[in-house]
């Protein structure tokens, strides 16, 4: 579902663009992206409030408890009275918002916008996620702990020009993450999944 929508908004934008990128970005979205307030960056204040509200969500509201609950057992939850189809749209429609505002601000820091501009992010994204604790497989983690893989992740490219190595050395370091966390992840659903076989076993 990602991958065809996604073709399939790529395929609009160069509709009604032409394929031709837009001179450059609107003032406000670029003051957003670079600009400061009081000496502090108008982007860290604009990811602090995301944190607090992300953090409030999953941990104070009934969403967040139905969006855990959905990511371990959709079929649990239904059966257990929680909306099921509601959080799972309203879940797409958060990510989708908050895509959409962070594709601005990079239109923002870039200063233009053209097309395919976030796809480096995309194993970025990924890994940070990974990196920060959340099963690949659903139901564990916070927000807080992607926030944490994010950092590590920035730290990281920061030190590749001073360890002399290319790009390409940070796709390796994407990919073994995601690999070892699908693979940790996988061996606790197995041994999860496991536990009431092992219990039911006669002596």
């Amino acid at each position: 579902m990602t991958l065809a929508t996604d073709i399939i908004i790529q395929g609009l934008v160069l509709v009604f663009t032409g394929g031709a990128p837009s001179p450059s970005a609107p003032s406000f979205i670029q003051f957003m992206a670079v600009g400061r307030i009081g000496g502090f960056p108008v982007i860290a204040v604009l990811w602090l409030v995301l944190i607090a509200l992300v953090t409030i969500a999953l941990s104070k509201t009934a969403f967040g408890r139905h969006l855990y609950a959905v990511g371990s057992s959709a079929a649990v939850a239904e059966h257990s009275g929680v909306p099921v189809a509601r959080t799972i749209i309203l879940t797409y429609v958060i990510s989708g918002v908050t895509a959409a505002i962070a594709g601005m601000l990079l239109t923002g820091y870039s200063r233009q916008g053209y097309l395919g501009m976030g796809d480096s992010y995309l194993f970025t994204s990924v890994a940070a996620v990974a990196l920060g604790g959340a099963s690949i497989l659903g139901g564990n983690g916070h927000y807080i702990g992607t926030v944490a893989g994010a950092l590590v992740l920035t730290v990281l490219s920061g030190l590749l020009p001073a360890l002399n190595l290319s790009s390409g050395a940070l796709l390796v370091v994407y990919g073994a993450i995601i690999l070892v966390t699908v693979a940790i992840s996988s061996e606790a659903m197995t041994n999860l999944l496991s536990v009431p076989q092992r219990r039911n076993r006669k002596p």
